[in-house]
């Protein structure tokens, strides 16, 4: 007997009936129990049928925190439902996924926190909650781009007055056509940044933690994003704003943003997109506003 398929039969007890003919009376032989050497499961104390890896997949059928329990890498990831079935990606942790990823029940990402996946072929269904932390004043703004797909920009601080949302027009407005802000709201375009204030509520000198926590199916897949610049080519001039003259490069502005549940690699970012400036500045305001 050769059972090429257990898809559908997997964890289920068979008996095995053998007999001669008709004639001839038969009796069950021992119970069998099929099992799915590709996959394990967590049950909420221990993986049962081995830790995962790139080529098992991973079943949470219980709680599981990366900080307590460990980072793991599997072939494709499964949350079920019901009460008790969670995973949780600390902060610093990660979980990596070669392909799919189904969450049935609760998929949390803390600030810190990555979830990777591998191949941009996979597909995801069920909405995760992912978390980012920034350590905040009032008139503060903090760049921000969504994880998830169908996430509204004035979900990411509901606290904060449309008046102070924005999203970059590269090439519209300004002196020379290099550029301005305009209120957004809007759904998060794909790989697209946008400036946010504080909330409305938060002191303008004392730095508060301030967390936003998307919700929604995690992106996955090549995204792309069209970045532009103005035509002006000509001497520095008076912007108008600033007591720094405009340059033929202040138009090369574009604000975008990263688009996974997951950190990014500065230097791969870098290398693979050649027509940007190659370099990273890392900045936060040192004085107030």
């Amino acid at each position: 007997l050769n059972i090429s398929n257990t898809t559908t039969v997997i964890n289920y007890q068979y008996y095995c009936q053998i007999r001669e003919n008709l004639a001839t009376c038969y009796s069950a032989s021992n119970a069998i129990k099929i099992t799915d050497t590709n996959a394990t499961t967590w049950n909420g104390a221990t993986w049962i049928g081995g830790t995962p890896t790139l080529s098992k997949a991973a079943i949470i059928d219980g709680t599981y925190v990366t900080a307590t329990n460990g980072n793991f890498s599997c072939c494709s990831l499964i949350v079920n439902s019901g009460v008790g079935r969670s995973l949780t990606i600390s902060s610093g942790g990660y979980v990596e996924v070669q392909n799919n990823i189904a969450n049935n029940g609760t998929l949390d990402v803390l600030s810190g926190g990555s979830l990777v996946q591998i191949s941009d072929a996979a597909v995801n269904t069920g909405n995760i909650r992912y978390n980012r932390t920034a350590n905040i004043r009032r008139q503060d703004y903090v760049y921000w781009s969504s994880p998830v797909a169908g996430f509204a920009n004035s979900a990411v601080s509901p606290a904060t007055n449309l008046g102070y949302q924005y999203k970059w027009l590269p090439t519209t407005g300004g002196m020379n056509n290099f550029g301005n802000w305009t209120f957004a709201n809007e759904t998060m375009v794909l790989g697209k940044g946008y400036c946010l204030r504080g909330p409305d509520s938060y002191s303008i000198s004392a730095l508060t933690n301030y967390t936003a926590t998307f919700i929604g199916v995690p992106n996955n897949g090549l995204v792309t994003i069209p970045i532009s610049r103005g035509s002006y080519d000509g001497v520095n001039y008076n912007t108008m704003v600033s007591t720094t003259p405009g340059t033929k490069d202040d138009d090369n502005w574009n604000l975008v943003g990263n688009p996974y549940p997951s950190a990014i690699n500065a230097l791969d970012f870098l290398t693979l997109n050649t027509n940007i400036a190659g370099f990273v500045n890392i900045w936060t305001h040192g004085a107030l506003p």
